[in-house]
């Protein structure tokens, strides 16, 4: 039929976003990281929520997610998922 197609591939968003949360996690300026797969307004969702210290700019972790989120991309390219990146700070200590 000049198709190439071979067969189908199926990956699981969840495992996906656990491999990210997890390299994420990895850097020094980040406390934790964590992923789930949803569905949000009817859409596949994967968010990725980072616990970061309160002196940790936005921007910073912005970089640091950066890569992760690429590879997020090219594991699920073609599926119509939408990547959220959620981060919360813990609370400033005070002296």
């Amino acid at each position: 039929d000049g198709t190439d197609e071979l067969g189908t591939l199926t990956v699981s968003t969840g495992q996906v976003g656990n491999a990210v949360a997890t390299m994420i996690a990895q850097h020094p300026a980040i406390q934790s990281a964590s992923a789930r797969a949803i569905v949000d307004r009817g859409r596949r969702t994967l968010r990725i929520t980072v616990v970061a210290e309160p002196d940790v700019s936005l921007d910073h972790i912005r970089r640091i997610a950066a890569n992760s989120l690429r590879d997020v991309d090219i594991a699920l390219a073609g599926a119509k998922v939408v990547t959220q990146l959620f981060v919360r700070y813990l609370p400033a200590r005070h002296n």
